[in-house]
């Protein structure tokens, strides 16, 4: 099979994105960062990741409304800002995966678009996830443009 790009299918919206780390059960590797997108729309989200926003999909999260959560998680006392996304509460085998934003605000982007997914509370039309993300691109251009100095 080839590597998929992050592209969204036809019908479907990028919600957010950006780096968060993700935690690897396997006691070797710990935490990676990784480049996130969710998007969807009505009910069916895709999470997807990858090492960079132009680097090829490592793997996707698929959410649905009402039926996946997410919860902020005090497991990792030296990663503050982790949350646990349960793709289906209903099943014990249904995957599990723990990230970490960077900071409280990455955190509460990422919690408000995923509350979306998960529990159907539109805060998206208020402007405020909006604005948040335009807000943290637009921080992002300056760290970077200052390491290019």
């Amino acid at each position: 099979a080839s590597p998929k790009s992050h592209f969204a299918p036809s019908g479907t919206e990028k919600m957010i994105s950006g780096y968060l780390w993700k935690f690897d059960k396997n006691l070797l590797k710990g935490w990676k960062k990784r480049f996130f997108i969710l998007f969807g729309s009505e009910g069916s989200y895709h999470m997807s990741y990858s090492d960079g926003p132009k680097q090829y999909v490592k793997g996707t999260i698929t959410m649905r409304t009402g039926i996946s959560t997410v919860t902020q998680t005090r497991e990792f006392p030296k990663t503050p800002y982790a949350f646990v996304i349960h793709v289906n509460r209903h099943e014990a085998q249904a995957p599990v995966v723990t990230v970490a934003a960077n900071d409280d605000k990455d955190l509460a982007r990422w919690l408000s678009a995923l509350r979306i997914v998960t529990e159907g509370q539109d805060v998206y039309n208020n402007g405020s996830l909006q604005e948040a993300q335009e807000e943290s691109d637009h921080a992002m251009a300056l760290r970077l443009q200052r390491q290019m100095m």
